[in-house]
């Protein structure tokens, strides 16, 4: 699948034409069947350094390291001479995405960097799925301090029996119901991520991580990444792609490349419904939103259409 858009009129009936070189990337061109036109489609025009450069970057620093830590860090894994003060301008210039820098510094009097998030890789279906948390983040929730719990526990008591299902029938996201609910379109930072991560890569198994590393490192709102849910009676099993917590209500996001082509509510009402059983937490305290580079889609999932 082709998720490429030309940058001058966002058609995708486009072809590639070549690379060019600069310092530290390779750029791939497009010709455009549609406007006629060549172009370079990076989002991040004029830049040195490759999005995931700039993406690794700003993690390092918001993650808790220093400025020199984070550009030693980048230097050794990509094999490049970035300044520090490069990654403080990209601060600066992403700061709409990286928020967490408020609080970045409160939240080192109690964490270490290494500390700041926790991981576990579960393997369901023989598949690898990085479950993830921000530490600082969640030890600020009081009025759902049973979804604190819930996110440390299933860390190390996840049923994973329930998960080891070869044929995939009991997984949340095969299943679809007879639902209805009045679905939002809205603006979202998550839609400028997606893109950012689009251009980061090419495969988007890697373009889920990249999206839900940068979140729960960057941003204020995602506490934990990958969240395994289930149900015990019935055996349904899930993962959450993105959990956050936004104007005191539980947001369920999940990354849908050509999000507008798809319904994905069965799914992500699924999704709010286990976790509302196992934290009692009222379903009308959850939201649910699917989204990609483009759109971002939203509904409550406890007011359904009724079927006429």
């Amino acid at each position: 699948m082709n998720l490429e858009k030309c940058s001058n009129c966002n058609s995708k009936d486009i072809i590639k034409k070549g690379k060019r070189k600069n310092k530290n990337q390779t750029i791939q061109k497009y010709y455009c069947k549609n406007c006629k036109k060549f172009f370079a489609n990076s989002l991040l025009k004029n830049k040195t350094y490759p999005p995931l450069v700039i993406l690794k970057a700003i993690s390092f620093y918001n993650q808790g390291y220093s400025f020199e830590k984070s550009k030693d860090a980048i230097n050794k894994a990509f094999k490049l001479n970035l300044k520090a003060s490069t990654i403080h301008k990209w601060l600066n210039e992403f700061k709409e995405l990286t928020a967490y820098r408020r609080i970045r510094d409160q939240n080192l009097k109690y964490y270490k960097p290494k500390e700041i998030i926790v991981k576990k890789t579960f393997r369901h279906n023989e598949q690898p799925y990085k479950y993830q948390y921000h530490k600082a983040k969640i030890n600020f929730l009081k009025y759902f301090s049973a979804l604190k719990q819930y996110l440390i526990e299933v860390k190390d008591n996840c049923p994973n029996n329930l998960f080891e299902n070869p044929e995939n029938k009991n997984r949340a996201s095969r299943l679809k119901l007879n639902l209805k609910f009045q679905i939002q379109q809205k603006e979202n930072y998550a839609v400028k991520l997606a893109n950012l991560a689009l251009k980061a890569s090419n495969i988007n198994k890697q373009r889920h991580q990249i999206i839900q590393d940068f979140m729960l490192i960057n941003d204020t709102a995602t506490i934990a990444t990958e969240v395994p849910i289930y149900y015990v009676k019935t055996g349904l099993t899930g993962h959450i792609d993105i959990l956050q917590l936004r104007f005191d209500k539980v947001h369920i996001l999940d990354y849908k490349p050509e999000a507008d082509k798809i319904h994905p509510e069965s799914q992500l009402y699924l999704y709010a419904r286990a976790l509302s059983l196992q934290t009692k937490i009222p379903l009308s305290s959850f939201r649910c939103a699917w989204f990609d580079d483009e759109d971002y889609f939203e509904f409550d999932p406890s007011l359904r259409i009724e079927n006429s």
